[in-house]
């Protein structure tokens, strides 16, 4: 299984948000409560013996009063037709009327993990495009300097 992520609001059991739900049903990006979050981590599931279905951690962002998610899924489409897929997670707030960010980008089986101060012109390492449906009104990427 790729990863999947973990939204945790506080430090008592079920204050948290998981992608995927004990029954298999999917929890969306957007039904995350931004105003709430605290933490979000990334896990990695395991679907082989000797452990099947055991998730380990792969990378988490604890995210202070003032700073905001970054979070995006980009999938790489190579001309052999095979995909890679990077989960790109971080944070940004505004200091001093300066946006601020720290990005990392996290390959899907969980290594290797590139971390970054921010976005580039890179293509994988672009600003993605921020969706209205996404709960991120006024959330402005931008590039390296």
């Amino acid at each position: 299984m790729p990863l999947h992520w973990v939204a945790v609001y506080g430090s008592e059991p079920g204050e948290h948000l998981e992608q995927y739900n004990a029954d298999g049903s999917l929890n969306r990006y957007a039904d995350i409560d931004r105003e709430r979050l605290r933490e979000f981590t990334l896990l990695h599931t395991s679907t082989l013996p000797p452990e099947p279905n055991q998730s380990a951690f792969v990378f988490s962002v604890v995210l202070r009063p003032g700073k905001r998610l970054i979070y995006r899924r980009r999938v790489q489409k190579h001309s052999s037709g095979a995909e890679t897929i990077w989960h790109i997670v971080g944070w940004q707030e505004n200091v001093r009327g300066r946006n601020v960010q720290s990005v990392a980008w996290v390959h899907d089986n969980g290594v290797p993990i590139i971390l970054r101060g921010g976005f580039s012109s890179d293509a994988l390492f672009s600003p993605p495009v921020v969706h209205p449906n996404e709960g991120e009104s006024g959330m402005e990427f931008v590039e390296d300097e």
